[in-house]
């Protein structure tokens, strides 16, 4: 847009005629609200990382540099009384941020005002269906989390260490919230399966026994052994203290929810999807829209799911008839490297289609032993914002990843996936609110993006690649159908196998291991595909729209540095990146 010459009345141009005059041709941008959405938008970081120290732990290795001075020590609650106080708590958040005028922000602090009212308003829509949540699970259930965010807890002061301990010493109140959380859900026929129930009591028993809990001990002693200025005295009390309350408090919480659940087997026996459940179809169209940070409504995706799986089959079966000997070209291996030498040679590839990052350090590591039942394939463990250099990447030895499987697992936790977005993220947002929401289309549909947009650098013939990044699109496809099928259209066991038959996956078993994996973690799997869908969606249309002009590097730029954000959001950000090109 071009500027306009303005004079003034008998050609004397005074400043009070400019003033008169910008306000007249310039976007009004009150000081006064933007400080109160810096405010309010500091309050809420505030309540959000100190609601409990595992959060503020993992947010912040330094609460002092961001002026938490003090903070209560609590793991939680799931108490009806704690989360009527959150309920409160998000109602007065929002009526705040709706009483500042939203016109008179800058486009930055307007996206950020978007950001947190899509927050709150997900939020308090979840406490409707507080009770059809589900703390438990074999594979995400906090029994399953817990070990290991106390393993890695780092002891960055002698605070830390006092801190661990005294979490420790309110497992016992914590389970015992969750079991009366569960006690509620089967009052409600809410209750998960007795298949379920089995799975988490079985993970429970293996923590109990020796081998299950042991490695804590051995982890703490390693950390006290790296925290410099600690006497032999108090690193001696410490690890006396930490057994016993291990002995006294940990291992009877994970007892006592063995015998809880197992009392409340037969509530709900048969293992069915969401939509068995008293409004289970409403839920999970809600769990669908928070999970993904998508608009589309499950019929939506359905739709979309049958479509881009028609087009899979289409582009496979045209490569094919042009050259036929690749289906065979599927069970090619690279040559195997270390994870180290991956993770470098994925940053040094990735740097004309993505944006530079900051200096960072990245530690590969082994899942411990006795976690590896219970553990992700791999996963990437999220740094404190105030230690972004300190990356770690946990791969699961019992999985036995390799070759091109480990390359792309690498992709996806760390250049360009989780890591890479992180860091990015934190270096290039000055407001840490988005640090701690929980949009998980954005971070693992980005994750997933990347690990397909890796099999163009694993050293492989293109046709090849390709095939191969369409074959991992295309199971996530199958996942992702089968999660809507069962939680919102009542799939059994059955209708699972004769859909996977389809595909050539014919044993029962395997049907039956899925169906369970899924009933577990309704809209799991949605989060990566579809937000991965989202993200291709949103590149289609920048490339639809600046034609010649498209330049990849821009693109996950100016995504990046919007940070984790609802697809709506990021569209209209993206749109007017594009109008701004014209």
């Amino acid at each position: 847009m071009k500027k306009k010459h303005l004079l003034a009345a008998g050609g004397i141009f005074t400043a009070a005629a400019a003033a008169a005059c910008l306000l007249l041709f310039t976007p009004c941008v009150s000081i006064d609200s933007t400080e109160r959405l810096h405010e309010l938008t500091d309050r809420f970081f505030r309540q959000e990382v100190c609601a409990s120290t595992l959060n503020l732990h993992y947010t912040l290795a330094d609460p002092k540099s961001r002026g938490i001075d003090d903070y209560p020590v609590r793991l939680g609650s799931l108490s009806p009384e704690s989360v009527e106080e959150d309920r409160l708590l998000t109602e007065n958040f929002r009526a705040a941020l709706l009483d500042i005028d939203r016109s008179c922000l800058s486009a930055k602090d307007q996206f950020t005002y978007d950001v947190l009212d899509y927050t709150l308003e997900t939020a308090l829509e979840g406490y409707t269906w507080y009770y059809y949540q589900e703390p438990l699970s074999p594979s995400l259930g906090i029994q399953a989390q817990l070990p290991i965010l106390l393993a890695e807890y780092a002891f960055y002061s002698e605070q830390d260490v006092t801190d661990y301990l005294t979490l420790l010493s309110q497992t016992g109140d914590y389970f015992r919230s969750i079991l009366a959380f569960e006690q509620e859900k089967a009052a409600r026929s809410l209750f998960m399966s007795d298949e379920t129930a089995d799975a988490i009591i079985s993970q429970c028993i293996y923590f109990i026994n020796d081998s299950g809990h042991s490695y804590l001990e051995e982890l703490f002693r390693e950390k006290l052994d790296s925290l410099p200025g600690l006497s032999a005295k108090t690193r001696k009390a410490c690890e006396q203290a930490h057994q016993e309350l291990l002995k006294t408090c940990m291992i009877p919480a994970y007892q006592e929810l063995v015998n809880g659940l197992t009392a409340l087997k037969g509530s709900r026996s048969k293992s069915q999807g969401l939509c068995s459940l008293p409004n289970g179809e409403a839920y999970y169209s809600y769990l669908v829209r928070a999970s993904t940070g998508s608009d589309r409504t499950v019929e939506a995706i359905s739709q979309l799911l049958n479509e881009t799986r028609t087009g899979y089959a289409l582009a496979v079966q045209e490569m094919i008839s042009e050259q036929p000997s690749l289906l065979a070209s599927m069970d090619i291996s690279i040559d195997a490297r270390d994870p180290e030498t991956i993770l470098n040679s994925l940053k040094n590839q990735i740097q004309n289609d993505f944006p530079d990052l900051p200096d960072t350090s990245v530690a590969v590591k082994q899942v411990h032993s006795s976690l590896e039942e219970y553990s992700s394939p791999a996963f990437y463990l999220t740094p404190p914002i105030d230690r972004v250099r300190d990356n770690v990447i946990y791969i699961n030895a019992s999985d036995g990843y390799q070759g091109i499987d480990l390359f792309t697992t690498l992709a996806h936790e760390g250049y360009p996936g989780h890591l890479y977005q992180t860091v990015y993220s934190y270096s290039s947002c000055s407001n840490p609110l988005q640090s701690i929401l929980n949009i998980g289309g954005y971070t693992e549909g980005w994750a997933t993006y990347a690990e397909l947009y890796s099999y163009s650098l694993c050293g492989l013939e293109p046709s090849v690649a390709e095939l191969l990044s369409i074959n991992k699109a295309w199971t996530l496809n199958l996942y992702s159908t089968m999660d809507l099928g069962i939680h919102y259209y009542g799939w059994n066991i059955m209708d699972v196998y004769e859909f996977l038959c389809g595909y050539g996956i014919e044993n029962l078993d395997t049907a039956r291991e899925i169906y369970q994996a899924i009933v577990e973690d309704p809209a799991n799997y949605l989060k990566y595909y579809v937000g991965y869908l989202e993200f291709d969606a949103l590149r289609q249309r920048a490339e639809k729209a600046l034609g010649t002009s498209f330049d990849l590097k821009e693109f996950h730029q100016v995504l990046l540095t919007l940070g984790p954000a609802p697809f709506s959001l990021l569209e209209k950000e993206l749109d007017r990146f594009i109008a701004q090109k014209d």
